[in-house]
């Protein structure tokens, strides 16, 4: 593709991520409840305050 015109790769590489998105979708289909699950879990590990502000710290 580093052949083509920008206007003519970018059609490319939307179908290209249209199929993608398509074969994601089908394979990530059935592991609905499973993500659900894992969800629920992993946030129930987390604690609420996981981030700080910014502290400076050296010259930058």
């Amino acid at each position: 593709m580093s052949n083509l015109s920008g206007e003519v790769a970018m059609c490319h590489m939307d179908v290209y991520m249209e199929q993608e998105e398509k074969y994601t979708k089908a394979v990530v289909s059935g592991s609905d409840r499973l993500q659900r699950k894992l969800q629920s879990e992993m946030a129930s590990r987390m604690t609420p305050d996981l981030s700080s502000p910014p502290v400076r710290w050296g010259p930058w």
